[in-house]
């Protein structure tokens, strides 16, 4: 597989953990449970639109980097 995929869906398989953290904190895990089944098609899109924008990702890693910190 090639490098750059194989990162960028590391990237968002570490995304939707970091997602799921959220909801259940919120004691929302019944809503995440709705949303990761029925984002696998947009999760496609996701992995294959950051292989054209790699700066992208790191855009998002600073983003929920600065929630976590904050």
């Amino acid at each position: 597989m090639d490098t750059s995929i194989s990162k960028s869906r590391l990237f968002y398989e570490n995304d939707n953990k970091f997602h799921e953290t959220l909801f259940e904190f919120a004691s929302q895990s019944k809503a995440w449970a709705i949303v990761s089944k029925n984002a696998t098609a947009l999760n496609r899109v996701r992995v294959m639109a950051n292989l054209r924008e790699s700066s992208r990702v790191e855009e998002i890693y600073e983003y929920h980097s600065k929630m976590v910190l904050n």
